[in-house]
């Protein structure tokens, strides 16, 4: 894909997050983020526990769960995968600044703050959020470009 272009990399991109939300233990969203330097991908998140603790998809039926009570547990016990794609460079000492992210739901308020305070400077997003109220409005006075593309099939 040497020759492709922004468009096409962009669903490249946003095609490699779908395959791998699906690694995701949680009930209600599988989410994937991934941060992109340079055309290479240099860190993958999901959304979920940190290592070692009880996902929720050993707490709630993922065929029968209250998505309200659902959500508060989550609160207190996941991260988004934005969080995890940044904690990942963090730990291991990578710069993301002027990056782009691609995640496979919209940011949510909380991350879309963090992701400014970040140094990445694109976000390119797939799906709507229904819990990300006033998230978008958070990227308008910032530097960073936020895109939501369709993944065509």
């Amino acid at each position: 894909m040497t020759g492709a272009n922004k468009s096409e990399w962009d669903q490249a991109f946003l095609r490699i997050a779908f395959d791998l939300s699906k690694f995701s233990k949680c009930v209600s969203k599988k989410v994937c983020a991934l941060i992109v330097k340079d055309r290479r991908i240099i860190s993958t998140g999901l959304n979920g526990t940190q290592s070692g603790e009880v996902n929720c998809n050993d707490v709630f039926n993922p065929n029968d769960f209250d998505r309200e009570e659902h959500h508060t547990w989550s609160l207190l016990h996941e991260q988004h995968a934005e969080i995890s794609a940044i904690s990942y460079c963090i730990k291991n000492n990578m710069s993301i600044e002027g990056a782009t992210i691609y995640c496979t739901l919209q940011p949510c308020f909380s991350c879309a703050k963090i992701l400014i305070a970040s140094g990445i400077k694109r976000v390119v997003y797939s799906k709507e959020y229904d819990k990300a109220q006033g998230s978008l409005d958070v990227f308008l006075n910032s530097e960073i470009r936020i895109e939501k593309i369709e993944l065509k099939e």
